[in-house]
């Protein structure tokens, strides 16, 4: 190889594919690209050819030369990337020696894929002072504001990942909803599944109930036909929060997917979705973390704009820090 490199594994590293470590590594290189390179031997590892899928090791070298960068396969850069590195600097509301929170921006995914062009998880590398690949340890919607906890290493993420599987994480969610639901408070208990209407898939809550669902829920309070909820999901399905809100009669404002109801847009009315993960709480390591994130600029417009008068007496420190 002309002007050969390489990179040495670390004990963060150990045990991802291949073609997923140099996809992170080399974020402007498309994945099928990177695939391809490897099965061609652009990368080796330990000097060898090796499949997209093997599992790296400690101590592994993946040697590589400059003529990777050629024409194919190569990302269009979006002017957005300095934008987001520094925008998500800006989003961070906690840091220790094990994670990082964000207050992650609406309209910005999580994670990449065929369709997004950037994410959160695209610029971690960038966080991290000595190169070590930080780790997402969870996922909210793109469109949905909110905490976002990432890990320093591998073992934190593993660690983290285990408690929101044995359900040891609290979350609680904020929402504008149109319409006001029957009950103050309640317990949604609904198993919703993916189904595919005229080759579309959506969310809806079914009779399968191997796929169950929870979701707990308070009105905080109402005015002009919306509601401001408090909501904690007790199980993970994918838009759980979205689709049980719905099967009450109360979509989500600005939820273009799950709220059926075409309405004309307001000055009163601020279409963006208002669903903002505020809180998340859970024990790691003997500590007792509790991340919370303040409500977005359209978010807290919507509830000046429709009177929301209990919660702006209750908020005047944060209202003032907008």
């Amino acid at each position: 190889m002309i002007n050969q490199k390489f990179i040495e594994i670390n004990i963060d590293q150990k045990g991802v594919r291949l073609d997923k470590f140099l996809a992170k590594h080399f974020s402007d290189l498309s994945y099928s690209a990177i695939q391809k390179k490897i099965r061609l031997g652009k990368f080796k590892v330990n000097g060898k050819k090796e499949i997209p899928s093997y599992k790296i090791l400690i101590g592994d070298k993946i040697y590589f030369g400059d003529e990777i960068y050629g024409k194919i396969g190569i990302k269009k850069k979006t002017f957005a990337s300095d934008n987001l590195k520094s925008l998500v600097r800006k989003s961070i509301i906690f840091e220790d020696n094990f994670i990082i929170a964000l207050n992650k921006p609406y309209g910005i995914p999580v994670q990449g894929g065929s369709k997004i062009k950037f994410s959160i998880d695209d610029v971690l590398t960038f966080l991290s002072s000595d190169k070590r690949p930080y780790r997402l340890t969870h996922r909210i919607d793109k469109n949905t504001s909110g905490v976002l906890v990432i890990a320093k290493s591998k073992e934190v993420a593993s660690n983290i990942t285990k408690l929101f599987r044995e359900k040891k994480v609290k979350k609680i969610y904020w929402t504008v909803v149109k319409g006001v639901p029957k009950n103050v408070k309640g317990i949604i208990n609904n198993p919703i599944s993916k189904v595919s209407q005229n080759g579309i898939d959506k969310i809806q809550v079914t009779k399968n109930y191997e796929k169950k669902a929870i979701t707990i829920y308070k009105v905080l309070e109402t005015n002009k036909n919306l509601s401001l909820l408090e909501v904690e999901p007790r199980t993970g399905r994918k838009h759980q929060i979205r689709v049980h809100l719905q099967s009450r009669n109360c979509p989500i404002l600005g939820d273009e997917k799950y709220n059926l109801s075409k309405e004309k847009k307001t000055k009163k009315l601020n279409f963006k979705m208002h669903l903002h993960a505020k809180k998340i709480s859970f024990k790691l390591y003997q500590k007792a973390y509790s991340l919370e994130a303040q409500i977005p600029n359209y978010f807290l417009d919507t509830l000046k704009e429709n009177n929301f008068t209990k919660y702006l007496s209750n908020n005047v420190h944060d209202i003032k820090k907008k």
